[in-house]
């Protein structure tokens, strides 16, 4: 590898690396070093998803294996995920140490059926690299009311939500059933976003408050509403008992407090998930669980690749748990003198989430925990096999991610938003993946296409993807990930979407098998892969030498020859 620096900053880099000599500007190396590498020696992430549970029908079988991955290959594909721990904790290999997934909706795995060995030995055999995806931190399945965070309820995150109660000046109050939702028998409801049903209601008692809380009208049962709303205010509606409480204490001109109270829920039973069962990140039992997942399959199987999806906390609201609190009160040195109010609020009537004076330190904390697991993840698959690719999914939307507990950027990228504290960056991961699957989730491909259609450029493959970029700086390859459902219908944006990812990345995952699979998009795929090509991940130290020339660019001009 060879450096050499011009006269007032114009720097050319020349790499010496798969037998050609690569020429980079500064300019280029400034936009992205790694795109530049990979696009000057041909170099391209081609990744397919295939999620367990929605090919079920496909993968159930060895037959319906070969054939899948027979059209991977056929397509230009080089990298194939299979989905070995789907977010049940279920899993679809061989294992002493997780439980078997047997069934999804009318189709069965067989007993004893190893879908790992059988996508390894016809992914090798057909030349494709074949690597495992566990959805780490997910126990449990809200639709099928299982998983390994039933059977350990101790283990489930503890999610912080709020009780919303009724107000007097006095201090009287009545526990209200919830916030926009249907009025429940005999009990009383807030009604925020939609009051028209409420209103029309004439069963009910309907009580009109002004923004600062002052009764502008009331509505007993039997009485028609006129009017609405007033701006900013919300309808109090009850039934039953809780119209009884209600209607004394409502007096036009008088005043009601709607106000909220925490309450803390094992995240099972919570109404913030409606899907996946996340366990704590920061109990220890939990982890060493996950690392017995994952060094399992280390040992037992030949994968090329581990991908970890799901290394996050559901949600803002977690975990809320006293282990939780215990740790973060050592990480920060003192006591949270106000818990949780201190971390945030939620506040009434809307489900505002007011920040206390802890909330970016707590961000912070929590997105330590996960890095810190991240790197014990490393440390244990590196040195059972050192060839092994380590790679993970995330959103790509970073400004708005830090409500799941991760900061997957590099540790030298120094958010400036009103959530970071000024050690944030410390949290960040990416120096400790091969490759990071960034979720570009958006069906207009490029800005220009955004602009055209009225909508905001950011919301793009090309923009998000130039952003993952950015923030990740050189510290890893950057996949642009495509959500194909988003291009139902529509291949010639599918096509588009496709291309945006691969010339504004390293390469591009495609999710998922089962809709290139529904809308035969297979021909499209070999028609965007035309040439064989290699994933950046897959070349033996070129990461290494990525980061120290990104590196020695920031550290200012050089001339050295290596």
């Amino acid at each position: 590898m060879f450096l050499v620096c011009e006269p007032r900053r114009r720097i050319v880099y020349i790499i010496s690396s798969l037998g050609v000599s690569i020429i980079l500007s500064s300019t280029a190396i400034a936009a992205s070093l790694a795109d530049a590498v990979a696009r000057a020696a041909g170099l391209q992430g081609r990744v397919m998803w295939c999620d367990a549970e929605a090919n079920i029908q496909y993968l159930s079988n060895c037959e319906g294996v070969a054939d899948t991955l027979r059209r991977c290959k056929d397509a230009g594909i080089n990298t194939v995920v299979v989905d070995v721990k789907p977010l049940s904790g279920y899993v679809l290999y061989n294992s002493k140490v997780a439980p078997h997934m047997s069934a999804v909706a009318k189709y069965n795995y067989p007993k004893g059926y190893d879908l790992l060995a059988a996508m390894i030995e016809e992914g090798h055999r057909l030349g494709l690299k074949v690597h495992a995806s566990v959805n780490v931190f997910s126990e449990g399945s809200q639709a099928i009311g299982a998983g390994t965070a039933f059977d350990h309820t101790d283990w489930q995150c503890v999610n912080y939500e709020a009780d919303y109660w009724v107000m007097t000046p006095s201090g009287e109050a009545c526990p209200a059933a919830g916030v926009d939702v249907p009025v429940p028998a005999g009990r009383l409801y807030v009604c925020f976003k939609d009051s028209g049903k409420a209103l029309a209601d004439p069963t009910i008692l309907r009580v009109l408050l002004d923004r600062d809380g002052e009764i502008t009208a009331v509505f007993a049962a039997g009485q028609s509403c006129s009017g609405g709303v007033p701006p900013g205010g919300l309808v109090l509606a009850a039934s039953g008992p809780a119209m009884d409480w209600l209607s004394p204490r409502s007096v036009p001109g008088g005043k009601l407090a709607v106000e909220t109270r925490p309450r803390f829920t094992p995240v099972a039973k919570s109404s913030a998930e409606h899907l996946a069962v996340f366990v704590n990140p920061a109990a220890r039992t939990v982890r060493d669980y996950e690392l017995s997942v994952i060094g399992e399959i280390i040992r037992n199987y030949s994968v090329d690749g581990l991908i970890l999806d799901r290394m996050r906390y559901p949600n803002i609201y977690a975990d809320f748990s006293d282990l939780s609190r215990t740790q973060f009160e050592s990480f920060i040195g003192q006591a949270v003198e106000r818990w949780p109010e201190d971390i945030y609020q939620i506040k009434a009537p809307d489900g505002e989430i007011r920040r206390g004076k802890l909330f970016n330190q707590w961000l912070e904390w929590r997105a330590r925990r996960i890095r810190d697991f991240l790197a014990q993840v490393r440390a244990a698959v590196k040195a059972e096999k050192p060839g092994v690719s380590l790679g993970v999914y995330v959103g790509s939307w970073y400004s708005d991610y830090y409500p799941v507990g991760v900061n997957w950027a590099s540790p030298r990228y120094v958010p400036r938003f009103d959530w970071a504290t000024s050690s944030y960056n410390a949290a960040g991961y990416a120096d400790h993946v091969d490759y990071m699957c960034a979720g570009c989730y958006y069906p207009y491909a490029t800005r220009a296409e955004a602009r055209a259609a009225g909508k905001p450029e950011s919301a793009t493959v090309e923009a998000a993807a130039q952003a993952s970029n950015e923030v990740v700086m050189d510290d890893t390859f950057v996949y642009p990930s495509l959500y194909l459902l988003d291009y139902a219908n529509k291949p010639d944006a599918f096509t588009a979407a496709v291309q945006t990812a691969l010339s504004s990345g390293q390469g591009v995952m495609l999710f998922d098998l089962v809709y290139v699979r529904n809308y035969d998009w297979w021909q499209l795929l070999k028609q965007a892969f035309a040439a064989p090509a290699t994933a950046p991940h897959d070349v033996p130290g070129l990461l290494d030498k990525v980061r120290d020339i990104r590196r020695m660019v920031e550290q200012g001009p050089v001339n050295s020859k290596q």
